[in-house]
């Protein structure tokens, strides 16, 4: 099974880039964020 400590949550993300929740789903909408989604769409580290 994948370690998903080495994902981050979208409001990781969002704290890490200093940019919008709404702004990092929308990154990932246009796939220049790569994602998985796991429950809840994480992002690999």
């Amino acid at each position: 099974m994948e370690d998903l400590r080495k994902y981050l949550t979208v409001p990781e993300v969002a704290k890490k880039l200093d940019i919008t929740e709404e702004w990092v789903r929308d990154l990932i909408a246009r796939k220049e964020i790569k994602a998985v989604k796991i429950g809840q769409w994480k992002s690999s580290r």
